[in-house]
């Protein structure tokens, strides 16, 4: 029931991607993008925490963005 209600509030699409490693053909490792998951539905979530490490003339900000999709 929670699961529907979070799933009601996603309001894009997402293709998930991940590099796997391969062997080329001189016996070295390479990477290569491969497609998991396509047009997954899918909300970006965003917030942000001060940084405790501020001086007197910066003020630091940590921005933390959250992917929800099926996966969780």
């Amino acid at each position: 029931m929670i699961r529907k209600h979070i799933e009601s509030l996603y309001n894009g699409i997402c293709n998930i991607t991940e590099y796997q490693s391969y062997k080329k053909e001189n016996k070295s490792t390479g990477y290569k993008e491969v497609v998991v998951l396509e047009n997954q539905p899918c909300k970006l979530s965003f917030s942000r925490s001060p940084n405790n490490n501020q001086t007197e003339t910066v003020a630091n900000v940590i921005q933390i963005v959250k992917l929800l999709d099926r996966l969780y």
